[in-house]
């Protein structure tokens, strides 16, 4: 069964046929229902991704100079665990869409640096964190709206800009959401670079509406709601071999394990021991990961009456 190999014989092994089965595949959070399709997730990118230079070009005037705004990555979310690692002092920008919040998120440290540099003042080389000043607040909320500006006509929506948040208390506040009823949102990362530095801007975004057509994204199964969040256990099984318990206790480090399967051979799913799909695997950020390429259309029935 096992059998030590040479170096070379280990390069061979994982060589270039296996990195060519090795693909980034997207990040799936199931705490994260999602209901916007591929396909229109990738329309917005596009269309946002062809407005950028508009926002540069709004923004270069009011940070003193080149400035410039890449997108990072779009998805959904709602407002659970949205502010879990948020430290004090916060700034969030919250606005409304129809009625329904949404919200701007940057660090307290990039929003000094930006208003300094807004002021036309000379940046020191270290901050300390402290509250904004209202004049500081009206620039960053100034600053802020030129973006929902950019997205409203982007995305056909009435925004309006809200409050200024710095604190956990002020934000609980001014949140009207129900964290188990809230609505979703399109997230929105993008990375601003200016005099100022680089920094992270996140928006949350509620009025997106699955397109006319288009079937939401959700899961089929139809559950009674005090059981969504029972946990189920799902694996990814790349490959198993019977080992005589012999050749068991004489294993080495170093030693290979045939699993008898082929590079790019689909692996199973299995929720719960039960095969429920198959999927390929990859990479995302560094980390394997597995994206599903099948799903047994049974597989709701058997969770829901488990």
């Amino acid at each position: 069964m096992a059998q030590n190999l040479s170096p070379e014989e280990v390069e061979a092994l994982v060589g270039d046929e296996a990195q060519t089965a090795v693909e980034t595949v997207a990040l799936r959070n199931f705490r994260q229902p999602r209901r916007l399709s591929s396909a229109q997730q990738q329309s917005i990118r596009a269309a946002l991704t062809h407005r950028l230079p508009e926002i540069e070009a709004d923004l270069s005037p009011w940070l003193r100079g080149d400035v410039t705004v890449n997108l990072i990555d779009t998805g959904e979310a709602n407002a659970n665990d949205l502010f879990d690692e948020l430290h004090e002092p916060l700034s969030i920008v919250t606005f409304t869409v129809d009625g329904i919040q949404g919200w701007i998120i940057w660090d307290n440290d990039s929003a000094l640096r930006s208003v300094i540099t807004a002021l036309g003042s000379e940046l020191p080389e270290e901050i300390e964190p402290r509250l904004l000043s209202p004049m500081e607040i009206g620039l960053i909320t100034d600053a802020m709206s030129l973006l929902t500006e950019h997205l409203a006509e982007m995305l056909g929506l009435e925004i309006q800009v809200d409050t200024y948040s710095q604190t956990t208390r002020a934000f609980v506040a001014q949140h009207d959401g129900d964290p188990k009823r809230d609505p979703q949102r399109l997230s929105i990362h993008l990375e601003l670079s200016s005099m100022a530095g680089t920094s992270p801007v996140r928006i949350y975004l509620p009025g997106i509406l699955p397109e006319r057509g288009e079937e939401p994204v959700e899961s089929t199964a139809q559950l009674p709601e005090h059981l969504g969040d029972v946990p189920v256990e799902l694996s990814a099984v790349l490959g198993s071999i019977e080992v005589a318990l012999d050749e068991l206790t004489r294993i080495e480090v170093g030693d290979v394990i045939p699993l008898h399967l082929q590079v790019g051979t689909p692996i199973e799913i299995l929720v719960e021991n039960d095969r429920a799909g198959t999927a390929r695997w990859g990479q995302h950020n560094g980390f394997l990961a597995v994206a599903i390429e099948h799903m047994d259309p049974h597989l709701s029935d058997s969770t829901s009456h488990e």
